[in-house]
């Protein structure tokens, strides 16, 4: 059956979950999909930019987030504990945002 064919389709929430990252195996099985359907609706709603835009944001808070408490005083070690990352991580979110702050 065509997608357009389905009287109670849920657009907005597939829409919703594929930006999430919700796995493809899971959203053919919610929603009834093909690889090939899944495929389709994300290049028809330009899903896989909005979602890459989202990480992209996502990412640059969390090195802000890190680079305010690395200024706070708290140590690399609690950070890495508090944000469940390497400490060579820590200390590239950091850079990275510094450098961002001069551009």
């Amino acid at each position: 059956m065509n997608i357009n064919d389905r009287q109670n389709f849920d657009i907005e929430g597939f829409k919703k979950d594929y930006i999430e990252g919700v796995e493809p195996k899971i959203l053919k099985e919610k929603y009834d999909l093909s690889n090939t359907s899944i495929y389709r609706l994300a290049k028809k709603y330009n899903l896989n930019e909005i979602r890459s835009e989202k990480k992209q944001k996502e990412s640059k808070e969390l090195s802000k987030n890190i680079y305010e408490d690395y200024k706070n005083g708290i140590k690399i070690n609690e950070l890495v504990k508090k944000y469940k990352l390497t400490d060579k991580a820590i200390y590239f979110r950091i850079s990275e945002f510094k450098k961002t702050c001069r551009d």
